[in-house]
């Protein structure tokens, strides 16, 4: 049963996403979210039933998809890292007026073609839709975008409804204008975090009612799903292994059949999707192993560099990393994601559980996933003998964040009942305030960036 508190925050998240995501859905221009025509290329593919992808005659990973995709990207193009640059409605018309051609040919799209299909899905629909009412390209895949967001939202309520005294952090994570982002235009990203923190907010539920195993088996199924999504992201199902409220055995085989399956799926993506990078990973790989030490001022280097930027990143920079919002909301919106992190942290309920093993291999999970991120982006885009790690993105993190309200909830300190009634009161008005302005830079950020 779903208490008072509960469906405050599920139903606070709902009417601010719903803003979020509808206004993104329709206000964001076509295919200005970062690699938004690769995804639809996949999203397309998946809708024409093609859900494997192929190498195509350029020796890039790709697939059969429609060829109108890309046709009706062009006239868009010109926005692409154009901070400067406006929509017009010259370049909206000649988006529009691309239909689909009916005719599938092998398209390359390699950074979309090594994904899963699974989380296309939901696009992949809309797009099915629109194809089959005989809608243009561009109405076709905002058809996709708001399956995409409807589906986004959907496991955020859930997540939020089950994740008890952790429900003000996931709705400060899940309502950051680039979590929004991510969940408006045909991307994967989106769904990867808001699957992560449904996952996490099942253990919570299950760690309090623990009458049945169907929490926990949803949580290894999201995180499963998860992984197979990035490479990184299947380490955050390895900490399940000590997840004390399931007998051992049990888990054991869950964890370990769906780790190899997990593992299995990328191996046959590297082995039968090879991707042409722009330098040489073995070269990478080979001066590694001769200096591993190397490693830590590499770390030192990149962090100190763009660790700022990643953490803007990740509250928000929108479009083509090119539509930053302001840095006074990004301030803001740490504090308050550490102000929800500390109300998860308190609890009132005694002789409670011990999950103090789970929790530091969670911890130690979500830093090797992380460090799964810059490994790899430092041996296949990264210049030979570079001292700072290139192209990684603060989004690339959100979906490790949403373990960090799990992490405190299980660990939490126990407070008497007065504090946890002053603390409630005040998380309530603080979460109120942060939402507000979340809905406002995040339309007022778009509309400053490609209208205004």
């Amino acid at each position: 049963m779903l208490n008072e508190r509960s469906i405050f925050y599920a139903v606070l998240f709902f009417l601010a996403a719903t803003i979020q995501c509808v206004f993104l859905v329709y206000f964001l221009p076509p295919f200005q979210g970062a690699d938004e025509p690769n995804h639809a290329y996949r999203a397309a593919a998946m809708a024409s039933g093609h859900l494997l992808s192929e190498m195509t005659p350029a020796k890039q990973p790709g697939g059969l998809s429609d060829p109108a995709i890309g046709e009706a990207a062009k006239p868009l193009t010109y926005l692409f890292f154009a901070p400067d640059k406006k929509v017009t409605p010259d370049a909206l018309q000649a988006a529009n007026s691309v239909q689909w051609s009916d005719k599938n040919s092998l398209v390359a799209y390699p950074n979309t073609a090594i994904n899963s299909p699974v989380l296309y899905i939901p696009s992949a629909v809309g797009i099915s839709v629109g194809r089959a009412l005989h809608w243009n390209v561009i109405d076709s895949l905002e058809l996709g975008r708001l399956i995409n967001a409807m589906a986004f939202i959907i496991l955020g309520v859930v997540a939020i409804s089950l994740s008890g005294r952790a429900a003000p952090a996931f709705v400060v994570l899940l309502t950051l204008p680039m979590s929004a982002s991510l969940g408006s235009y045909i991307t994967q990203d989106g769904l990867i975090m808001a699957t992560v923190a449904l996952a996490g907010a099942c253990l919570i539920r299950h760690s309090q009612r623990s009458l049945s195993d169907r929490h926990f088996i949803a949580a290894v199924l999201l995180l499963f799903i998860a992984g197979l999504s990035k490479l990184p992201y299947l380490t955050l199902i390895l900490p399940l292994l000590a997840y004390p409220a399931i007998p051992r055995p049990r888990r054991v085989a869950m964890i370990t059949v769906t780790a190899i399956v997990g593992l299995a799926w990328h191996i046959y993506v590297a082995v039968e999707l090879p991707v042409i990078w722009p330098y040489n990973p073995a070269l990478q790989i080979s001066m590694l192993i001769k200096n591993p030490l190397r490693v830590v001022p590499i770390a030192i280097d990149t962090l100190s560099s763009f660790g700022n930027m990643y953490i803007h990143q990740a509250i928000g920079v929108l479009g083509w990393l090119d539509t930053p919002v302001p840095k006074w909301f990004v301030a803001c919106a740490c504090a308050v994601l550490i102000l929800a992190l500390c109300s998860a942290g308190v609890t009132n309920i005694k002789n409670a559980p011990s999950f103090s093993l789970f929790v530091l291999a969670l911890c130690f999970a979500a830093i090797a996933s992380a460090a799964l991120i810059f490994g790899a982006m430092y041996v296949v885009w990264t210049k030979p003998s570079a001292m700072v790690v290139d192209g990684v993105q603060g989004r690339y993190f959100l979906p490790i964040l949403a373990v960090l309200p799990v992490a405190v909830t299980l660990s939490s300190i126990r407070w008497d009942a007065w504090f946890l009634s002053i603390e409630e009161r005040s998380m309530k008005v603080v979460l109120l305030a942060y939402v507000f302005f979340s809905v406002y830079v995040t339309i007022s950020t778009t509309m400053g960036r490609y209208y205004t």
